[in-house]
């Protein structure tokens, strides 16, 4: 007995008017959130995705998002390195911060932290009660451009534009190991599996790698020529069973994780997808459905099917 699963276009969100680079779950149950090269930062609700409302806007392209639903609020960084603080309870309270020269590239929370990659090769660490920078740790000369946290040993994964994987222990933030050329060119995308034992690795060599992940010592167990350009982005389904990624070749696919062998591909003309590069995915509503968006500006509602056979 095995999974049997198909994927089909539920909806087609349009509004941005620049590339969309991230999608983020909202503040709110049931919503979700995207920024985009035009500097807006949108609001969309799963049962009436038709309607966007926008919540915020960067006078630069936003690359990176994070809400805080406790606190009401929202963090984009964009690309010239500003971290903007949007707070929906106060407006007078939102400030933007210059931190990392280049471009703040990706977000990520740990409970009452959360940290920032940098454009500059630097990692910076921000109390979310203080609203403020705690500790700052150079890894590269390049862009940092991808990270993921190993669900259990508090190791954070970092992929740069020199083609080296970076892991940082969070409690200690110090530099743990390092996968030097773990891909010829950047690595955009990182994904540790849901029981920490392999990281998924995408780079602009277009290819898929499967790294075991055991004792925090990463070692290469497989190389997949999964697209033919960029992959930009690697999301897990909240089950862990599947995986999705997203390449500048215009294409989505679905995996199975235990085999890597691709389930479904999702392509512009055939199955209604995009039309030009995939740059970010998002699970929502516990895995029902899988939010895309990229450089046509669109953002695509998938609603997942699947049954035993």
């Amino acid at each position: 007995m095995h999974n049997k699963i198909s994927i089909s276009k539920k909806a087609q969100l349009s509004g941005h008017n620049a590339a969309i680079y991230k999608l983020v779950p909202g503040l709110k149950l049931g919503h979700f959130i995207s920024g985009s090269g035009d500097g807006w930062i949108v609001d969309w609700e799963e049962t009436t995705p038709e309607t966007g409302k926008l919540i915020a806007q960067s006078d630069r392209q936003v690359f990176s998002l994070l809400a805080i639903p406790e606190q009401e609020l929202l963090l984009a960084g964009n690309m010239e390195g500003y971290l903007n603080w949007v707070d929906l309870r106060n407006t007078e309270a939102s400030k933007r911060t210059l931190m990392h020269p280049g471009g703040i590239f990706g977000l990520a929370r740990s409970g009452d932290y959360f940290y920032a990659l940098g454009g500059d090769g630097v990692l910076s660490k921000w109390d979310l009660l203080r609203r403020r920078v705690v500790e700052s740790l150079r890894l590269s000369t390049k862009s940092l451009r991808s990270f993921s946290f190993h669900p259990d040993d508090a190791v954070l994964a970092i992929g740069a534009s020199d083609g080296h994987i970076y892991f940082v222990d969070e409690k200690e933030f110090v530099l743990i190991n390092v996968i030097k050329d773990a891909h010829d060119k950047s690595v955009f995308s990182l994904a540790f599996s849901y029981d920490g034992g392999k990281l998924l690795s995408g780079g602009r060599d277009a290819l898929l790698k499967c790294w075991h992940f055991y004792a925090k010592q990463p070692k290469l167990e497989t190389t997949i020529n999964a697209h033919w350009f960029t992959i930009n982005a690697i999301a897990f389904h909240p089950k862990g069973h599947i995986f999705a990624t997203a390449s500048r070749d215009k294409t989505m696919k679905i995996w199975e994780t235990k085999t890597l062998k691709v389930l479904k591909v999702l392509e512009g003309v055939r199955d209604g997808g995009h039309v030009n590069s995939v740059n970010t995915l998002l699970w929502i509503d516990e895995g029902k459905f899988l939010v895309s968006a990229g450089d046509d500006r669109m953002i695509i509602l998938w609603e997942l099917f699947e049954s035993r056979e």
